[in-house]
């Protein structure tokens, strides 16, 4: 509710204009039934009878022998043309500016709004001289109304269009064309009925400005097409001022009888294992077991490379996580998969097939967005169907399917609700049905958890890694989070600066990490410098600090190497007990399971975690470090 200042601010600016309004419409109304307006003011209804009447004729029927019918039924019919084509015209457009990328599209966008420069008698005047000789000569015909009304107003319904669209989230677009719907379809389907307020701003525009106009219609006008505002104005310059305000008063109410038409027509917008599973069965494995593989795959946007000569393979059936920090382009490689964004170099197979020039329409992927990108005017059942409704199946099947999609992910009885009224963990699991029904070679997860709270992330992720095993399925998980990324992994891709920094099991890479980079991205991860002392068959002897331990070498030499020490691998010791390396604890941070430590030592500072909660060690105490096998690693330098 607004503060109260703010209330009565409102109220007392809007008064004078609502009364202002008032008493003009009501001169109108008034001024239409008195024989003289300013003089005569007996009530009368000859004005409306000598423009509007109507006769009965046993052989003619109805006949509109009043002197305005013609301009009347002009006007609203080339109204009712002109409108619909300059909104559905106009949001076109705005689509075209909004959603899609092309060379000029500012320029375009600029031309657009040309017309609302340009005078109405100079526009009129203009298609005169354009259109009164052959090839095309439309002069004197209700065509070339049309066309100017178009052109005229057609840059209101752009405009409601672009701000309409630009707060429409564009991976509803994206998610509906990996769902196999065509652009039509997608705009069809998905944006118009979510563009509903945008409609009717446009066709109430284009309908009451063609009603209205002037200007414009002054010079294009003829005795075949004549219409209303010119009518009108040849009344005033007859002094039939009873007649011209009549006319006013009919214009009014059919405009407000059409608004609502519009209002009632457009609506409003609402948004509120596999043996013993049906779908599972469905899911049938290809010949190949190589599901995705890139070869030498590249993506430039100008200069900028976000994705750099990519090579790997995707084996079928396994969980596979894109793995890095923002920018380092694994989404983009995700929208590669997807046929949302085209290569530059190189080539792109599914289930062995070449894919690389395909539309993400044509290609057999589903993608589960981060925003999770459902239709916010369809119900959970209309959602989940929507991707099948694009195949032959019947509208029995396709209920079947969706039915089954929503008990495999644990919503049955969901279906007549819409996306507003889930919790985020319910339109997580709606967005995941929707992709499992049209099962697909390939799933893709664009960060799917990033939008729920810690527990729940947890126990979604859980969720999906079950599910993805219980069906076999192709999964292709894109996050930043490492903890996330161990957790659900077959195998996990480490991505750095649009290159590929290392791959490999969840394992390998937390306990052999190959770079200064993927040990301190992949979990917590001390970096220190240590010798290689003397090499022994696979192993080496290194020295830490002062600290002497056998670790494996790794292929580095002897001399000066880089070392990786996990927080759980450092051992603490009251000072002078055991062998170690000296330290100082510079903090001691409680946090209920464990305590996290960090220590000052000759190595530098190190981060420590310790399990043993009941032995605290206070900030400044002497400790003696040492270290554990497993959890430290030689490491080669970035």
């Amino acid at each position: 509710q607004l503060p109260k200042r703010v209330k009565w601010g409102a109220y007392l600016a809007a008064t004078p204009f609502i009364s202002l309004s008032l008493v003009v419409y009501g001169m109108i109304l008034f001024g239409g039934f008195v024989e003289t307006w300013g003089h005569k003011h007996n009530f009368t209804f000859k004005h409306y009878i000598d423009e509007f009447s109507i006769h009965w004729s046993e052989q003619y029927g109805i006949i509109w022998d009043g002197a305005a019918w013609n301009s009347f039924w002009t006007t609203l019919q080339i109204s009712a043309i002109s409108a619909p084509l300059t909104a559905g015209l106009g949001l076109l457009i705005a689509y075209i500016l909004v959603r899609q990328k092309f060379w000029g599209k500012d320029v375009f966008e600029f031309l657009t709004m040309l017309s609302f420069a340009v005078p109405g008698t100079v526009i009129g005047v203009g298609y005169i001289l354009a259109f009164n000789v052959p090839p095309i000569e439309i002069t004197g015909t209700g065509v070339i109304l049309v066309v100017c009304f178009i052109f005229r107003n057609m840059p209101t319904g752009i405009r409601a269009g672009i701000a309409a669209m630009s707060q429409l989230d564009p991976s509803l677009d994206e998610a509906s064309l990996t769902l196999g719907a065509r652009s039509f379809t997608t705009l069809r389907r998905v944006l118009l009925p979510l563009l509903r307020p945008a409609i009717i701003a446009a066709l109430v525009f284009s309908f009451v400005r063609a009603m209205t106009a002037i200007s414009a219609v002054i010079f294009l006008v003829s005795a075949d097409y004549d219409m209303a505002t010119s009518y009108i104005l040849g009344r005033v310059e007859f002094g039939d001022y009873g007649l011209a305000i009549a006319y006013s008063s009919v214009l009014i109410l059919v405009m407000l009888g059409a608004i609502a038409l519009i209002q009632l027509a457009v609506g409003k917008r609402e948004l509120g294992r596999r043996d013993s599973e049906p779908l599972a069965i469905l899911i049938e494995m290809g010949n190949t077991e190589t599901a995705v593989e890139f070869r030498n795959v590249t993506k430039a946007y100008g200069d900028v490379r976000a994705v750099r000569n990519f090579s790997f393979s995707i084996e079928r059936g396994k969980l596979v996580t894109l793995l890095g920090p923002s920018g380092c382009g694994k989404t983009t490689t995700l929208r590669l998969i997807a046929g949302l964004e085209m290569v530059t170099e190189g080539n792109i197979f599914i289930g062995g097939k070449e894919v690389t020039r395909l539309s993400a329409s044509d290609r057999d992927v589903s993608m589960v967005f981060q925003s999770y990108a459902l239709f916010p005017h369809m119900t959970v059942m209309q959602n989940v169907s929507y991707g099948l409704t694009m195949s032959r199946l019947t509208k029995a099947q396709v209920s079947e399917k969706a039915l089954e999609g929503l008990e495999l992910v644990g919503l049955a009885g969901f279906g007549g609700r819409l996306p507003s009224e889930l919790s985020g963990g319910q339109q997580q699991r709606v967005a995941v049905a929707r992709a499992l029904v049209l099962e697909p070679e390939v799933l893709l997860f664009d960060e799917p958890l990033s939008n729920l709270d810690a527990k729940l992330r947890r126990r979604v992720r859980e969720e999906i890694r079950e599910l993805q095993q219980k069906l076999e399925l192709t999964t292709i998980y894109v996050t930043h989070d490492q903890e996330e990324a161990l957790a659900v992994s077959d195998r996990i891709i480490v991505m750095n600066e649009a290159v590929i920094a290392q791959e490999g099991t969840p394992r390998q890479l937390y306990e052999e990490p190959d770079s200064l980079f993927v040990a301190d991205f992949i979990g917590d991860a001390n970096l220190a410098k240590a010798e290689l002392v003397q090499l022994d068959g696979k192993e080496a002897e290194v020295n830490i600090g002062g600290f002497t331990m056998r670790l494996p070498h790794r292929g580095l030499a002897s001399g000066a190497v880089n070392v990786a020490i996990r927080p759980q691998a450092i051992l603490l010791q009251s000072s002078g007990e055991q062998t170690g390396i000296p330290g100082t604890i510079q903090k001691a941070i409680y946090l209920g399971n464990h305590i996290e430590y960090t220590i000052d030592s000759p190595v530098g500072e190190l981060f420590m975690i310790d399990h043993q909660v009941d032995q605290l060690q206070p900030s400044g105490s002497k400790v003696t470090i040492s270290f554990l096998r497993r959890g430290v690693s030689l490491v080669r330098a970035d």
